[in-house]
């Protein structure tokens, strides 16, 4: 799907081996003579070994003397910065970097390796840019749309602005055009919900995210990045954790009965598993290829691609055809597109400017619904 070459990720994890504890007996025996060595090969491990190489805070042992000495012979790097990869939970809350991640000399000056603070764990996600073409690309971020949040909209607010911009509108006539009439009502739509219901472009908004936990988070954040250059706030830390996850529990718990509280057999069974799967921490799955390919023709949008699949899947079927038993099916399905269509012209899902105005053409359909009788 992509003209740049292709690359080989290996992840790997290597137990640790506690030598100060007496009942751990176990013996190291991990070789990494048995490691793919290619030139286009990425391994990124937990190996618990330290080394000078990818660890300033630990010193040296026998694993990490092992890794280096197979890294000098196979013509590998490290990635990593010596920043540390892992704080210890527990007192001394010691830094320690048993994360690294190795590649072949020759992509040196093309990969970027860069430790983040996403995760509420001792261990460290570790970002890995990697420039595979010829020069690196030109990082272009791409702008989201903003969505309405309809939960924290002033309604009544909304109400006196319809109804004021109604009023100003030009008189109805029997030579008014449909067309010219629904532009206009749906200007004053578009304005009233722009001045009362707030907008923003969060990727994965939370509906439980409240401002105690933000400020929470913030404080928790804050006594982390004190903690790497002073262990004696890893106290202070981790018991800003601890309250971070308490309060998301309680939030998630308060945000799920208040949203069960208002279901009813007319709610929508999207929005029902759309919340769900925001309480649960998930978010859309994610796309594995942008395009595809068939031929000499590119698809992008997720229709397309199926068009295309059941295309070449019909081509290369050797099922016998259905045409009598498939009638109904057919009937049903295209009386079912024709709804959809429909619904999509008489709501204006389709006009470039409400799907500008609202990031979600769809919830046009909500903003009509707070309208009653004007």
């Amino acid at each position: 799907m992509c003209d740049a070459p292709k690359i080989n990720l290996v992840n790997m994890y290597v137990p640790p081996i506690r030598r100060g504890d007496l009942t751990d007996t176990r013996v190291q025996n991990f070789n990494p003579d048995h490691w793919p060595a290619g030139e286009r090969t990425f391994i990124c491990a937990d190996i618990n070994g330290h080394s000078p190489a990818w660890d300033r805070h630990t010193e040296e042992d026998e694993l990490g003397r092992t890794v280096g000495e197979w890294c000098d012979g196979a013509n590998f790097m490290a990635a990593n910065t010596g920043e540390p990869t892992r704080q210890s939970r527990a007192e001394p809350y010691t830094l320690s970097a048993p994360d690294v991640t190795l590649h072949h000399v020759r992509w040196a000056g093309r990969v970027a390796w860069h430790p983040q603070d996403a995760l509420s764990s001792d261990h460290r996600p570790i970002l890995v840019d990697i420039t595979v073409g010829e020069r690196a690309p030109r990082q272009q971020r791409r702008r989201r749309r903003p969505r309405l949040s309809l939960a924290k909209a002033d309604w009544t607010e909304y109400d006196r602005r319809v109804e004021e911009g109604v009023r100003a509108m030009p008189p109805w006539t029997e030579h008014t055009s449909l067309r010219e009439a629904n532009d206009e009502l749906t200007r004053v739509i578009l304005e009233a919900a722009e001045a009362a219901i707030p907008r923003g472009a969060r990727k994965t908004p939370k509906p439980w995210w409240n401002e105690e936990v933000d400020a929470a988070v913030r404080r928790r954040n804050q006594l982390r990045g004190l903690a790497r250059t002073d262990p004696g706030q890893g106290a202070a830390w981790r018991e800003a954790e601890r309250e971070v996850r308490r309060l998301i529990v309680e939030a998630r718990r308060a945000s799920w009965r208040d949203f069960t509280s208002q279901l009813s057999l007319r709610t929508d069974a999207r929005k029902v598993w759309d919340t769900m799967k925001a309480l649960d921490g998930k978010g859309a799955p994610m796309r594995q290829d942008e395009e595809l390919r068939v031929g000499a023709k590119s698809y992008s949008s997720d229709k397309r691609k199926a068009d295309a699949f059941m295309r070449v899947y019909a081509g290369a079927s050797h099922l016998p055809p259905r045409v009598k038993k498939d009638r109904p099916f057919r009937h049903d399905l295209t009386k079912f597109m024709k709804g959809q269509y429909a619904r999509r012209r008489i709501f204006g899902e389709d006009e470039p400017e409400i799907k500008e105005a609202l990031g979600d053409p769809t919830k046009l359909v909500e903003l009509l619904r707070r309208l009653g009788r004007l």
